[in-house]
């Protein structure tokens, strides 16, 4: 399902989304976006890579739920304090 039509089906509705790694990070932009002026509360796995996933962190309000691309509790915190300077 692309994004215009995953946001037109839950626009009505405050909810959580599991896009299951179906977009491209390019995708996600836009379609956390939309969800997000939805009023989306959650979106699970919306991307297939950890690194994705935590860009989408840092630009976005809405809650990101991470379940495939984790392997361990350090990736998820390393991936949402960023890169190491």
């Amino acid at each position: 399902m692309s994004p215009p039509s995953s946001v037109r089906s839950v626009s009505a509705v405050r909810c959580r989304v599991d896009v299951n790694m179906a977009w491209s990070e390019t995708e996600a932009v836009y379609g956390m976006a939309a969800l997000a002026d939805a009023g989306c509360e959650l979106v699970e796995q919306p991307v297939a890579s950890a690194a994705g996933l935590a860009r989408l962190m840092r630009r976005f309000s809405v809650s990101l739920m991470a379940d495939r691309s984790l392997h361990g509790p350090g990736i998820g915190l390393r991936d949402r304090q960023g890169p190491r300077r």
